[in-house]
């Protein structure tokens, strides 16, 4: 119960602002505690390593420093979120100062039971951005500003992944099928993830918004400049899983959708009181 009434009130602060709710599924923003970066919508939390708080987020500062967001996992063998082959993850980055070298700054990771796939965001010591999918890094004409508040997007529609800054296209990539089992998402990194690690970086990373579904660049700039979001046609509801752990993972997904089956509510009020 009361994270169903959680939801509608994060629903109707977000919308207060002019930030699309349809398929909101998480947001990082301004609550949190030691290394521990809490959701908004009390779904996932993300892990902070070496960063210094600050409003709305994390400055990272250190060689070490990230924020590391494992999405598609199990909790007591519940999947707690499940965004299978469609989502928009939108977050607010400033960046500091330039870096000695080409520098990850997001990065998400697609994986199967066989192999995996990283699509993300880079930025250059001659201000440039870089759009990263898989081991192939390509330097972009547009450019960042020190100490400007820039937005960042990655998207996967299906196979087609996807990369924008301030709401605009940087390229997209089709995923390869690797195996019998499509890729899904598995989580994201901000700063030093892997062997990215050991690379200083002095970002500061705030707002951070997970949605189930594509954005298109319109609701992406209303995420960043708070302009009102035309109306949207009633989109066809997803098919509900049958099992009790597809009804649990549904059941989080919906966190922005407004209404939920009676069902799933009874479901939702015996998971709460477990």
């Amino acid at each position: 119960n009361s994270v169903l009434k959680t939801w509608a009130q994060k629903d109707v602060f977000f919308s207060s602002l002019s930030i699309p709710t349809a398929g909101l599924v998480a947001v990082l923003s301004d609550t949190a505690s030691g290394d521990t970066w809490y959701d908004e919508y009390l779904c996932l939390n993300a892990t902070v390593r070496n960063a210094t708080k600050v409003k709305d987020g994390f400055q990272l500062t250190e060689p070490s420093s990230r924020v590391s967001w494992s999405v598609n996992t199990r909790i007591n063998n519940v999947r707690h979120i499940s965004l299978s082959h469609n989502f928009t993850l939108v977050a607010s980055v400033i960046i500091e100062e330039a870096p000695s070298n080409n520098t990850p700054l997001l990065t998400a990771t697609l994986a199967n039971n066989n192999s995996n796939h990283t699509m993300g965001v880079s930025y250059t010591a001659d201000n440039k951005w870089g759009k990263m999918f898989e081991d192939n890094t390509k330097t972009q004409s547009s450019t960042w500003e020190p100490k400007k508040e820039h937005q960042v997007a990655l998207m996967l529609q299906g196979q087609k992944a996807s990369v924008y800054i301030d709401g605009k296209s940087l390229g997209e990539e089709e995923v390869p099928l690797k195996g019998e089992t499509p890729l899904e998402l598995f989580g994201f990194c901000f700063g030093a993830c892997g062997e990215d690690a050991g690379q200083k970086t002095k970002v500061k990373v705030k707002n951070v918004f997970l949605y189930n579904r594509p954005l298109n660049s319109t609701e992406m700039r209303a995420i960043k400049d708070r302009k009102p979001v035309p109306t949207r046609a009633p989109e066809p509801q997803v098919e509900r899983a049958t099992t009790t752990e597809h009804a649990a993972a549904v059941s989080f997904t919906s966190a922005g959708s407004g209404l939920l089956p009676l069902l799933l509510l009874l479901g939702l009020w015996g998971f709460a009181a477990a």
